[in-house]
């Protein structure tokens, strides 16, 4: 079953907006211009969220500090977000910076993706973050969510016999060390270099401790002067006390960005939904991604890529789910360029004996940009 996915972009940046600061003369306080915001206006479409509509505010130096303050709301077919942030790029003049977050989002039921029901989420994050070293960056960061399904009609049976899931809700508390490196080089895309990013996350979920680590790398190798070769590769794997682990924390695969030919979170476990009793992706506990792609870039500024791949993947709550001869394989050819308005990526894929052939997506293009 072949489904397309397109996202549009329509960015608008609107003109001076005044921000304010404040300057102490005494024990009053007032407020002072500082500096000027923008608000920005998108549109988008795919076949996940189909028409999403967002808007953001950015005000730099609020309250004549150097914090960065983004306020975004974002409304689809089937979500609606939230978010607030705030970033100091040098927190007390050290190398250190610090950014805080707060996003409430709703998700509606969605058969795109697998997903017939619906939750809400709300998310509170602190973070710091500094170079370590030449190309690497590491980040310490805890948080609280709270996910609540109150609100849905209908869940997937092993949700509910979960033992996470607590009054249609789960709590959870973590902290998190993360690390980043890269080195991609390229006119415009990147053709040489490399980029690694690794983070372990330990926490509790209701009552249930869990470690959760993650590892996304790629790699790119020049021939010549146009043609390239690279190389992708992402897993996760999940550890609980006990025999059950979160499945708030479970890993997905299957779509664009991941193995493409096959419908977003399509490969891994499912479970059915109470009272329909259809299927519903529920994510596993480990989870693998592999890709190569040989290609060509085009254009002066060398911001156009031809390429083909081979794609494999899956997840699983079994480890041994994800030896090479049972990842979920595809093949194709794709499209990348650079574009004024945002990274454009089309692809064409063909799964490769798949176990459901309705659960595959041969057309998958995405354009532009989120706020």
């Amino acid at each position: 079953m072949a489904r397309t996915n397109l996202i549009l972009a329509l960015c608008t940046c609107a003109g001076a907006v005044p921000g304010f600061g404040i300057a102490q003369e005494g024990f009053l306080q007032k407020l002072s211009p500082t500096s000027e915001g923008a608000i920005k206006f998108g549109l988008f479409y795919d076949s996940v969220e189909q028409g999403t509509v967002s808007v953001a505010y950015d005000q730099k130096e609020i309250f004549g500090t150097d914090d960065h303050f983004i306020l975004e709301a974002a409304r689809s077919a089937h979500s609606t977000a939230v978010s607030v942030s705030s970033e100091d790029a040098d927190i007390f003049e050290s190398i250190w910076s610090r950014r805080f977050s707060f996003a409430s989002k709703t998700y509606d039921a969605n058969s795109s993706i697998l997903r017939d029901f619906e939750f809400g989420s709300q998310d509170f994050g602190l973070s710091f973050s500094r170079p370590v070293a030449q190309n690497i960056t590491v980040t310490i960061s805890a948080g609280l969510s709270k996910l609540d399904f109150s609100d849905s009609a209908d869940l997937p049976l092993s949700y509910m016999n979960s033992n996470v899931l607590q009054n249609d809700e789960i709590r959870t508390v973590f902290g998190k060390f993360s690390a980043k490196f890269v080195t991609l080089q390229g006119e415009t895309l990147p053709m040489s270099g490399s980029a690694l990013f690794a983070s372990a996350e330990i926490g509790r979920a209701s009552d249930i401790d869990y470690l959760l680590t993650r590892v996304a790398a790629e790699h790119f190798i020049p021939f010549k002067d146009r043609f390239f070769t690279r190389l992708r590769m992402g897993a996760s794997a999940g550890f609980a006390q006990g025999d059950e682990f979160p499945f708030n924390k479970n890993s997905f695969a299957g779509g664009a960005g991941s193995v493409r030919g096959y419908t977003a979170n399509s490969l891994g476990p499912f479970s059915q939904l109470e009272n329909t009793g259809t299927d519903a992706a529920v994510g596993g506990r480990y989870a693998l991604t592999t890709a190569v792609e040989f290609g060509m870039v085009f254009g002066p500024e060398k911001s156009v890529a031809a390429f083909v791949f081979l794609d494999a993947g899956n997840a699983s709550d079994a480890k041994s789910d994800l030896k090479p001869s049972n990842l979920a394989k595809s093949r194709g050819i794709g499209l990348r360029w650079q574009s004024p308005l945002g990274p454009l990526e089309m692809s064409y894929a063909q799964a490769i004996s798949p176990s459901n052939p309705n659960l595959t997506d041969e057309v998958q293009l995405s354009f532009g940009r989120v706020f």
